[in-house]
Parts: C-alpha cells; sequence; structure tokens
C-alpha cells in the first residue's frame, strides 16, 4: 500500500498525512475505529491500522 501512497501526488500524501495526524488526535478515535470492527479480531486489526498509520506519517 505504501507504494501506492508514494507514487500519489505530493499534494495527495500531504492530506493523507494531516489526516492521520488528526485521527490520532482525536480522543474517540480508537473507540469509534473498534465499533466498526470485528470484535474476535478488533485488537489485530487496530494495529494494522496504526501500523499503516505510521507508514503514511514516514511517507515524504
Amino acid at each position: 500500500m505504501s507504494h501506492q501512497i508514494n507514487n500519489a501526488p505530493k499534494n495527495v500524501r500531504e492530506y493523507l498525512k494531516q489526516s492521520v495526524v488528526e485521527f490520532q488526535q482525536d480522543e474517540n478515535f480508537e473507540e469509534g475505529l473498534s465499533a466498526h470492527l470485528e470484535p474476535g479480531t478488533q485488537a489485530l486489526q487496530i494495529e494494522k491500522i496504526k501500523s499503516i498509520f505510521m507508514e503514511i506519517i514516514q511517507l515524504s
């Protein structure tokens, strides 16, 4: 996925980074996210999403 994002126009990459940072700063984000995930695998899914978010933040 990071390959696809890396190949996106700079303004798209910056928008994604900004959005991810805003999501992470929202104190209700993880709770809201959990509500949309499968209960049995929530923890794994949240960790994967956080990993993807970190990749997005680190893109140049």
